[in-house]
């Protein structure tokens, strides 16, 4: 396991230093941990940890590479040219929430719930076996690395079980209740942790363009 800003070969200029290795040390304890006490979820262990460190890599390229941009609109040497030219690949698990909430339909299911009386769980979201919605994924808790249901959610490679933040399993649980969007909130923030509006209304505007949750108008 490579640990680290050297492991990861960061460049220094997007680099937390010190943060970074404590973090990364602190996951590949974790992941050992894991497989030292359950075989069964060694390979899963491993394969987290190394996904998270290509994330990190990746995160913190785009970084210095933006950095570089700046620089080198002020300063046209090749050693900021070369760094500003860089193109970053999506690394393995990662989601650009960003670019999820321009989608066209994540922008209409978030005007949408502004005039919703109720907000359910989809037909397709029924949480069976043979639905299809639920999968799992590995997720730390506390000092090691477990496999918990997520949502597969259409247009997303993989299946995730947070977003902005929100746990969307639980959202999708407490939606059950037939809410109007504030209960539904209010009920999020009693259950499972207090969590800001906007990304809680992202999240579940997501979920209601992708199928999982239905937005039922006043009236309807």
């Amino acid at each position: 396991m490579l640990v680290g800003d050297a492991g990861a070969t960061i460049d220094p200029l997007s680099s937390f230093g010190v943060k970074k290795a404590l973090a990364s040390a602190w996951m590949a304890a974790v992941a050992v941990h894991t497989a030292l006490i359950d075989a069964g979820r060694a390979a899963a262990a491993l394969e987290f940890f190394g996904d998270r460190e290509r994330q990190m890599f990746a995160a913190h390229l785009r970084q210095s590479r933006d950095y570089a941009r700046e620089a080198y609109a002020r300063h046209p040497h090749p050693f900021w040219g070369m760094r500003a030219a860089i193109e970053v690949p999506p690394a393995p698990g990662e989601l650009d929430e960003d670019a999820t909430l321009r989608a066209a339909d994540v922008q209409q299911a978030f005007a949408a719930l502004r005039d919703s009386a109720m907000v359910v769980p989809a037909p397709r979201a029924r949480h069976d076996a043979t639905s299809g919605t639920l999968a799992s994924m590995p997720l730390v808790r506390g000092n090691e690395i477990v496999l918990e249901p997520a949502l597969t959610v259409p247009g997303l490679s993989r299946p995730i079980r947070y977003f902005a933040g929100v746990d969307l399993v639980r959202a999708l649980d407490l939606a059950h209740a037939g809410l109007d969007v504030p209960g539904l909130f209010d009920a999020y923030t009693r259950a499972v942790s207090p969590v800001g509006l906007p990304p809680f209304l992202q999240s579940v505007s997501l979920l209601v363009a992708r199928g999982l949750l239905t937005a039922r108008p006043a009236g309807a």
